[in-house]
């Protein structure tokens, strides 16, 4: 995703990249900490269309409500197991 960032104008030194959130929640809970440090009051989610929903949903229950986000506009094969695997995280988690 970050390539996908600065193919479309995004500077690099914008775009922060969790090398350590090993699941969507992990991920959300790393971002939240890194808000103080960094002050932003709001940040633009970039992931494949299909885990937005559920990382947005996410945000907001750890009380981080100025969620946005992007996607790029393409869609795989693989896509097909991926929102069936969204879908049931999305409910489970």
């Amino acid at each position: 995703m970050k390539e996908y960032l600065i193919k479309n104008i995004v500077p690099d030194s914008l775009v922060i990249v969790d090398n350590f959130g090993n699941n969507t929640l992990a991920t959300v809970k790393n971002t939240i900490k890194l808000k103080d440090s960094l002050s932003f009051e709001s940040i633009i989610v970039v992931s494949q269309y299909f885990h937005l929903t559920r990382t947005k949903v996410l945000f907001k229950k750890q009380g981080f409500k100025n969620v946005s986000s992007a996607s790029p506009k393409y869609f795989e094969f693989r896509d097909f197991y991926s929102l069936l695997r969204e879908f049931i995280a999305y409910y489970v988690g």
